[in-house]
């Protein structure tokens, strides 16, 4: 992965840090602290295998472009194009094996991993990503926090997203944006990649009051069979 022209520092430094280094003994402790609960699970050895993860706090949402709340189920289920080390703080590849930046920092592909899978067996492509970040994190009726982490510039433009292919991804930037790769990295509070076969019709309608219906999508009465992850 080119990294140049320019280094990635921490976004914001103080927060990411904090998150990246503490999110080890936050789940430390819930899985700790799931164990004193009343609710455990008796299995039996010809069971499915599977592995149960808690969160500290009950959710609000299902839907990860609404979440307030930190620690959050989130942090198990859904993943960015980049991730944070928490120990080292350097930003590595998730749902992207690798990166390619212009000489002028105002160009970056990503190439996503071979074979990446929804939950209910559909590709995660290049589709995935364009819908996003152009039709839900940039859409003006559907409010998330991250549309401050792809504000560049003393403009607060954002990137311009196209799909070069199934598995590639071209950012186009204003200017030089350092922080883009950590913005990118996924829970708790980087982008997160949802699914568009599953979200754009939800995005596309609007109810009676002219707001898109993403915004009650996945809600805490879901059905989990409706939730793709």
């Amino acid at each position: 992965m080119d990294s140049s022209p320019f280094s990635f520092p921490p976004f914001p430094v103080a927060m990411r840090r904090w998150l990246g280094r503490s999110l080890p003994l936050v789940l430390l402790i819930a899985l700790l602290l799931s164990g004193c609960r009343s609710l455990i699970a008796q299995t039996k050895a010809s069971d499915i295998s599977q592995i149960v993860l808690t969160s500290l706090q009950d959710p609000s949402t299902f839907n990860p472009m609404l979440n307030q709340e930190f620690p959050s189920i989130f942090l198990f289920s859904f993943r960015g194009l980049t991730k944070e080390d928490g120990i080292t703080g350097e930003v590595k590849p998730d749902l992207a094996e690798s990166w390619e930046i212009s000489e002028d920092g105002q160009r970056v592909v990503f190439t996503l991993r071979q074979g990446l899978r929804w939950s209910d067996g559909k590709p995660l492509t290049a589709d995935d990503v364009v819908f996003t970040i152009q039709d839900v994190i940039l859409n003006e009726k559907i409010p998330t926090d991250n549309k401050d982490d792809l504000r560049i510039g003393e403009n607060g433009e954002f990137p311009q997203v196209q799909k070069l292919s199934d598995r590639q991804v071209e950012f186009l930037l204003p200017e030089p944006y350092a922080p883009l790769l950590r913005a990118l990295a996924g829970p708790p509070i980087g982008v997160i990649i949802l699914p568009k076969h599953i979200l754009q019709e939800s995005v596309e309608t609007l109810d009676s009051q002219g707001n898109s219906l993403f915004t009650s999508t996945w809600a805490t009465n879901t059905d989990p069979t409706k939730i793709v992850v």
